[in-house]
């Protein structure tokens, strides 16, 4: 089910065959496990929790931060399926290396333990520190879930036979062989998805950006979750693709602009993240999934934008990656997910070109009044696809900075027979163009890591002598109790302003007076007791072994400790 936007109005139900719907947040933690929620737990796949080889893969969810990243490193069992065929093209984008760089961890270690909503709160998106070539800041933000790395393991059980379900499909039945992945969940954790394939068993080329047994796709992503119903962990599978490279927010630090980013791989803690998966349904899957000749009408679909990255566009020659990456860009940039739009990539009301079945022309029906954004699908600083902007972005008075913060253009636009489209032909530098819904209404792109009106993801949890802490994942430190106040409250330093950048807490129940100790991103720790004194951490001081035991490495050479105290 696709969740509105609240500035949204709902457009009419006759324009929803043709209206591409906008829910590219699949990159936002919330709306990649949106696109989970709408599918049932597949009976099928139940069957699976009395083979062997599935109980040895649920040990998985428990391994911990970078080790688990290292344990995977190890495994030979991948190479049965090494012939993964990945696109050249899309790997000749750029890779990035973010090193061994510290992340807050989360709450939850057992993802087959939580259930939708519990993963959502306890388990915020992976965000990592990164610098682009013109010097600028950012936090490449990944989505839940999504991430791979190259390489899937065919599932087999006590006797060495494949494993495979049945789905009974709107084609009838049809058999999936079920492969293994290795995929990031959330902040530090590494866990092991099911990937399902129509391929035939034993066969072992995997195909990016394909779905159909001939042509060695993959069409479900499953893992296994506590069902809210009954309490029991079931497999819960998701429709979609794998597609090549890693893609994500990346949010400009000091601001809450977000801005989609596409990278072929993601180098982290000795690790390489080379794919991701795409749900069809409230996810990037429509961008790429191809339309039936018999129902291209010239527009987008709900859950088809025929931009598949291996196809070739109406001239036989050029292919379609560069129009994967800007729909990828138009699709998620403005992050709002259930606003209808209209995505564009020829110029036939602007450009002089003859309307055409097989492309998506300008001006559909519903989709005439509101320019939204526009891109050429060229990358620039590395990883963000190109942008441009309405003049709405670019207006002042509409208090959204946005654009300013990225230094987003402004793109032109024309009206041609009472259609206000961006103006796309062979004098302009953008290729394609967006346009809302004509009853949508403008909404600013701020990233946030929670939906409007539900509780901001927990980080870190600490508790003691009766007080309660809790790290939230916009960085604030709220507590409560004998420590502090009787309801929670955001604590602040002691000139009064609130804590903020915290990615961690611990009780400290060893000291003389029971403290909480918190981290900021930069390294400096903090304290919450009822004994204020500054503290240099050192090796052999209970800050020092809490910091060795935590593996917090930056805190042995932090700042000064300071008291923190609550309003």
């Amino acid at each position: 089910m696709v969740r509105a936007d609240d500035s949204a109005l709902t457009p009419p139900a006759a324009s929803r065959g043709q209206a591409a719907t906008n829910s590219g947040n699949a990159m936002n933690a919330m709306n990649a496990m949106n696109a989970m929620n709408a599918m049932n737990a597949m009976n099928a796949m139940n069957a699976m929790n009395a083979m062997n080889a599935m109980n040895a893969m649920n040990a998985m969810n428990a391994m911990n931060a970078m080790n688990a990243m290292n344990a995977m490193n190890a495994m030979n069992a991948m190479n049965a399926m090494n012939a993964m065929n990945a696109m050249n093209a899309m790997n000749a984008m750029n890779s990035v290396n973010v090193g061994n760089a510290f992340v807050p961890s989360t709450v939850i270690s057992d993802l087959s333990a939580a259930t939708f909503r519990e993963l959502d709160n306890f388990c915020p998106p992976t965000r990592l520190p990164y610098t682009l070539p013109n010097g600028t800041a950012v936090d490449l933000v990944l989505p839940k879930l999504l991430t791979l790395q190259q390489g899937l393991e065919v599932v087999k059980d006590v006797n060495g036979v494949e494993v495979t379900v049945t789905f009974t499909e709107a084609s009838g039945p049809v058999v999936y062989r079920v492969l293994a992945g290795r995929a990031l969940a959330c902040a530090d954790r590494a866990y092991r998805p099911f990937l399902l394939s129509p391929t035939p068993v034993g066969s072992t080329v995997i195909k990016t950006f394909e779905v159909d047994a001939d042509k060695g796709g993959v069409r479900y992503l499953c893992l296994k979750l506590k069902d809210a119903n009954d309490g029991q962990a079931k497999y819960f599978c998701g429709k979609g693709m794998l597609a090549d490279g890693v893609t994500g927010y990346a949010l400009k630090q000091g601001t809450q602009s977000p801005r989609p980013f596409f990278i072929s791989s993601l180098i982290w803690g000795g690790n390489t993240w080379t794919q991701h998966f795409e749900f069809l349904t409230g996810g990037l899957g429509s961008i790429p999934e191809r339309i039936a000749a018999g129902s291209r009408t010239g527009y987008a679909l709900d859950e088809a934008w025929n931009l598949n990255p291996r196809d070739l566009r109406l001239d036989g020659v050029t292919t379609k990656q560069a129009d994967y990456l800007g729909a990828l860009a138009l699709k998620t940039a403005t992050n709002r997910n259930g606003v209808y739009v209209s995505p564009y990539n020829r110029g036939n009301s602007t450009g002089g070109a003859a309307f055409s079945t097989a492309e998506l022309n300008q001006c559909e029906a519903g989709y005439k009044t509101y320019p939204d954004v526009a891109t050429d699908g060229q990358l620039e600083q590395g990883i963000l696809p190109r942008l441009w902007v309405s003049d709405w972005y670019a207006n002042a008075y509409n208090g959204c900075s946005w654009a300013s913060d990225w230094s987003l253009p402004t793109a032109a636009q024309a009206t041609v027979n009472g259609c206000t489209t961006f103006d796309i032909k062979a004098g302009n530098p953008f290729t394609m163009g967006l346009n809302l819904h004509d009853s949508a209404q403008r909404r600013c792109p701020t990233w946030t890591n929670c939906d409007v009106g539900s509780f901001c993801c927990v980080v870190d949890t600490a508790a003691t002598s009766g007080s309660n802490c809790v790290v939230k994942s916009d960085g604030k430190l709220e507590c409560w109790g004998n420590l502090v106040s009787p309801r929670p409250d955001a604590v602040r330093t002691e000139d009064s302003q609130p804590l903020t950048d915290v990615v961690a807490a611990y009780a400290n129940k060893a000291a003389a007076s029971p403290r909480i100790v918190a981290r900021r991103r930069d390294g400096s720790v903090w304290f919450l007791g009822t004994a204020c004194v500054s503290y240099v951490p050192t090796i052999g001081s209970s800050c020092g072994a809490y910091a060795k035991r935590r593996d917090w490495r930056r805190s042995r050479r932090s700042a000064l400790g300071r008291c923190m105290t609550a309003p």
